[in-house]
């Protein structure tokens, strides 16, 4: 185990290092030599931490095994062990997307759901406008753009501050920088208004799904992999929340056990070697919500999907059921090996980030609400509920 993981970290050293020289010589792009020896050293990587993890996981089992943790629950007692409820957030203006994930979740199997309005900051003025785009200093900027929000009643979203830097980019997108703020604070606010909310629903499950509105998912396997995990993971490991399927590079050091052929990490904040990009699906214990909301409270709004890195126990599974479009978009729609496919009965326009193609408006434009989906028609069926909370 200690050979691997030497021999593992020489590895890694020498592709950080490589990092290094292209930061400060983007010329290496177009040099074959270093090319070639990054693929060399890339392949090297997977296979020292393929081996690492391996070991690892042999050393996890036979602890759980000492430890006496190794009973699974199955059939109706996995049922009984493992309630939660879902909830996802969407506009009202985007129907496409309420149909498109309501049918993917009772395909799914998911008896149950809820939605919950997403926050959409509309209110801003031409004139309003106009004074974020000429401030002379981001200072002067960021006074300005406080002020109209608690003027325009979304101060609960800042009640914490604002992070100005950190909300002015979204993922590889490229857009106006205030429109992509103006979109990133408002999935922030409407998260953190739904785990508010859920801290004081009593009638809440002790686990809440929440997911956002574009989320492909395994029709098949999210609801009993979601089941399993709860259920049956390490109870050693009194997780707050957990991200499903987070893209993004993964660092071996944030390797934390193998839970039935899938890893589950550690999030951390380490680029570019460790990544945890995307919130569209999360596992809140009910119990932890105390805490995440205090934190939300009193610390900076900030991109939604750094909330992992803010809160203590939390954890990434890479459980393959819950895949987020613009992770998709450059790898030609394949993970782990396999093609994932978007529903049929699901419009293209659902793909599309609504943080990056936001804009700032006064008022919702009805030219810009997307036309029915071909089977718009599709019939929900009674036990499904759209507000109030349910259990799966």
């Amino acid at each position: 185990m200690e050979e691997a993981q030497r021999h593992l970290n020489v590895v890694e050293g020498r592709m950080q290092d490589m990092t290094s020289q292209y930061w400060q010589n983007p010329a290496l792009a177009r040099d074959f030599s270093f090319n070639s020896m990054r693929r060399k050293l890339l392949i090297d990587q997977g296979m020292a931490q393929k081996k690492v993890m391996l070991l690892r996981n042999q050393l996890y089992a036979e602890q759980q095994r000492a430890a006496g943790h190794v009973k699974d629950f199955e059939g109706e007692e996995l049922e009984k062990e493992a309630k939660f409820d879902v909830w996802y957030i969407n506009m009202d203006k985007n129907e496409d997307r309420r149909q498109c994930l309501e049918r993917q979740l009772t395909e799914a199997g998911v008896k149950r759901f809820n939605r919950f309005q997403a926050v959409e900051i509309l209110g801003l003025t031409k004139e309003d406008r106009k004074l974020l785009f000429r401030a002379k200093t981001a200072k002067e900027a960021e006074k300005a753009y406080i002020s109209e929000i608690n003027r325009l009643g979304y101060g609960d979203c800042i009640e914490g501050g604002f992070d100005f830097e950190a909300t002015s980019t979204h993922g590889s997108q490229k857009s106006k920088e205030w429109h992509i703020r103006n979109a990133v604070l408002a999935n922030y606010c409407g998260h953190k208004r739904l785990l508010k909310a859920q801290e004081k629903n009593d009638t809440a499950a002790d686990y809440i799904v929440v997911l956002e509105d574009d989320v492909i998912l395994d029709r098949k396997w999210f609801k009993p992999v979601i089941q399993d995990f709860i259920a049956n993971f390490d109870k050693t490991k009194n997780w707050t929340m957990v991200q499903l399927d987070p893209f993004g590079s993964k660092s071996t050091e944030d390797y934390v056990a193998n839970f039935h052929g899938k890893p589950v990490w550690k999030p951390q904040f380490k680029a570019p070697c460790s990544q945890y990009w995307g919130f569209q699906a999360v596992i809140f214990r009910k119990s932890a919500l105390p805490e995440i909301n205090e934190y939300m409270k009193k610390n900076p709004a900030m991109p939604i999907d750094w909330l992992q890195y803010k809160i203590s126990n939390t954890l990434g599974f890479s459980s393959g059921t819950a895949h987020n479009p613009e992770s998709l978009a450059n790898a030609d729609w394949q993970v782990a090996g396999q093609t994932v496919e978007a529903p049929k009965f699901c419009r293209k326009s659902v793909m599309k980030s609504t943080i990056a193609f936001n804009q700032l408006t006064e008022k919702v434009d009805k030219s810009t609400v997307p036309e029915p989906a071909s089977e718009a028609k599709f019939k929900q069926t009674e036990n499904i509920v759209r507000h109030g909370a349910q259990t799966v």
